[in-house]
């Protein structure tokens, strides 16, 4: 297999050096296949890592420069150092020489925060500072710096040599190209979109070396209903809509990127079996026995359970067993609140309030602390959800409210929750989604369907998983494999009693988006798409749980070789969904802090940093509203 090395120089103010040094870490070192005989191996030039004592400091960073295929020019808000300024100029020394030899040097402007223009870079310089005479004497033996007149005019060149090149923007879902501003439909983190489009320019670099026709692809973005196409970094931009696609549908690239999002497994991955976080706790299973951990992975309930189920919310409670016993409810110390007398089935989690419990062959409804709040004369029950609850009456399938009286008297053959204002039905052997007057609002010849999470609903068709919008059209084509999984075995949506044996029954709601993102199952793995369809984590676990409270219970490895734990949320940004129509910024981690803003419903906040107050409270440091505070996670829906 033949290697070739291509060289990244960094140029940055050193007061960036933190920032630049991350870029560094990530691409040393790391190696692209572009087929079976040929691999790429980066070289990233920072100075702190490349330099040692007694070298020539001024001739290694010229020679880095000439010798480097793609240069990357940081830019912030602390402005052009001396040193970057010098490393400008010997960069357009080369650029100007590698035309007239007809070679392709790259450079790629990166904009960090606090640069929003040209106009923006600014020399930084400081007469009130010792450190200013060395800068000043450096300064004077770039090009006579003597005067303002002269620091402008190289501020004005620099901008011109820069513009004259396509820009990667660092901040929250915007970023531009050349003078062109893209506006994104949905943020992503910012180290996956400029990693991703600096290994694009790794390959296009060394297109020529290795005489490959090599095709580069990436997931298409949606944004102001165009799509932004393929985008070389020193190419033209095209918008265009993919070819052979229908307008509002989308099918993923069937070569996922290359590039996977970085990821750790947060928690020690001792777990054998791990749910969803709610209210800060998540039901795991180790060394056969089911407890509870918080978010930095520490017990808070002993594994002394054979079962459990997730905690509810807002009830706080979750249902917890052991083998030859009944099932009752705990609370968040680990003791029953409602003690075990219900049988295998014949219990829902809590919803609302309430919980279906079921006795011989009829089912009816308790509150919190035990009480039957709802008589017991139903055949089937599920669980509450907007207010309303299937029941089974007469075998047939109606709706409820929470007084117990019925509000939609139609006949299902099966029915479940209410989401987003629609509730999946199965009715003379066709899905559909009715509203709460029981009307029906989208009919189609699915084979499956699944409930409405963040605008959109899985469904099968021909075999294949895609998802369609409230419309009813098909906005991510079915390409989705069903996967081989039973994690929600005893997690029953809704129970059946037929000649008084309870079933449990559930939608294969595997697919559901959380928190921007659903997991999907392609290959015998899976992995993440946003709501655009776009991959964000390529298909590499053997099992994945839906992300809650920025984390997800991922599985990778088979058996024995199986590792488990739980990974981050990949995307930093988030669009706020709130129960009241805003959520408090504080000053503080505490529900006590200084009021710094309010929140409106449907903002865009960036999550800056996670902190566990003294009462085992998740809190989000953000950014939003131009101002950074912190967000309890039990405030965002």
């Amino acid at each position: 297999m033949k290697t070739v090395s291509v060289t990244i120089f960094l140029c940055h103010n050193s007061k960036d050096k933190n920032l630049v040094n991350k870029f560094h870490t990530y691409l040393d070192n790391k190696r692209y296949s572009l087929n079976f005989f040929k691999t790429i191996k980066v070289v990233s030039w920072l100075d702190q890592h490349r330099i040692t004592p007694g070298d020539k400091y001024k001739i290694n960073i010229s020679d880095a420069i000439t010798e480097s295929k793609i240069i990357l020019i940081f830019l912030s808000e602390n402005g052009l150092g001396p040193f970057q300024i010098k490393e400008i100029f010997d960069i357009q020394k080369e650029v100007k020489k590698d035309q007239k030899n007809k070679s392709d040097k790259r450079v790629i402007p990166i904009l960090l925060r606090g640069i929003e223009k040209y106009e923006d870079i600014k020399i930084a310089f400081d007469n009130t500072s010792e450190k200013s005479k060395e800068e000043k004497t450096e300064f004077n033996n770039i090009n006579n710096l003597n005067n303002i007149e002269n620091i402008e005019n190289i501020e004005k060149g620099i901008q011109a040599f820069l513009q004259d090149y396509h820009w990667i923007k660092i901040k929250e879902h915007e970023f531009y190209l050349g003078k062109i501003k893209i506006k994104l439909a949905l943020p992503f983190i910012w180290k996956l979109w400029a990693f991703s489009e600096l290994e694009k320019a790794i390959k296009l670099a060394c297109k020529d070396d290795l005489k490959d026709n090599i095709t580069i692809r990436m997931p298409y973005v949606i944004s102001g209903g165009l799509v932004l196409a393929v985008i070389g970094l020193l190419g033209s931009i095209s918008f265009a809509i993919p070819p052979n696609i229908p307008k509002n549908n989308k099918t993923i690239d069937p070569i996922i990127p290359s590039h996977t999002p970085e990821f750790k497994f947060v928690l020690e991955p001792r777990i054998e079996r791990g749910g969803n976080f709610n209210n800060g706790l998540a039901r795991v299973r180790i060394n056969g026995k089911a407890g509870y951990i918080d978010r930095e992975g520490n017990t808070q309930i002993p594994p002394n359970f054979d079962g459990a189920l997730d905690f509810s919310k807002p009830d706080n409670l979750a249902l917890a067993w052991k083998y030859g016993e009944n099932r009752g409810f705990i609370n968040k110390k680990g003791e029953y609140q409602i003690k075990p007398q219900y049988g295998y089935n014949r219990v829902g989690q809590f919803s609302e309030g309430k919980a279906y419990i079921c006795h011989v062959s009829t089912c009816g409804y308790i509150d919190t602390s035990g009480n039957e709040v709802i008589k017991r004369k139903f055949t089937g029950a599920g669980q509450f959800s907007e207010g309303l609850a299937p029941v089974k009456i007469d075998g047939k399938w109606e709706y409820i409210n929470k007084a117990g009286t019925f509000s939609i008297r139609q006949s299902f053959d099966e029915a479940y929750q209410f989401r987003e204002s629609l509730a999946p039905v199965k009715k003379d052997n066709q899905w559909i989604y009715i509203d709460k007057d029981g009307k029906p609002i989208i009919e189609g010849k699915f084979d499956k369907i699944s409930y409405f999470s963040e605008g959109l609903a899985a469904v099968k068709q021909n075999n294949k998983w895609g998802y369609i919008n409230r419309q009813g059209n098909i906005v991510i084509q079915p390409q989705f494999d069903e996967p081989r999984d039973t994690r929600r075995r005893f997690d029953c949506d809704a129970t059946d009693i037929i000649s008084n044996k309870a079933e449990c029954k559930h939608l294969d709601n595997k697919h559901d988006f959380s928190e921007g993102l659903a997991a999907i199952y392609m290959n015998g793995k899976w992995g993440y798409i946003d709501r655009q369809g776009n991959p964000v984590i390529q298909p590499q676990f053997s099992q994945a749980n839906n992300f809650s409270e920025r984390l997800a219970y991922v599985c990778q490895g088979e058996e024995q070789d199986k590792k488990c734990g739980y990974i981050s949320h990949p995307i930093k940004t988030l669009i706020t969904k709130t129960s009241t129509g805003f959520i408090n910024l504080r000053g503080t981690p505490s529900i006590k802090g200084t009021l710094l803003d309010k929140i409106r419903d449907g903002s865009s906040i960036t999550i800056l940093n996670e902190k566990i107050n003294s009462v085992k409270e998740t809190w989000y440091e953000v950014e939003a509203n131009n101002k950074v505070g912190w967000i309890c996670s039990d405030l965002l829906k």
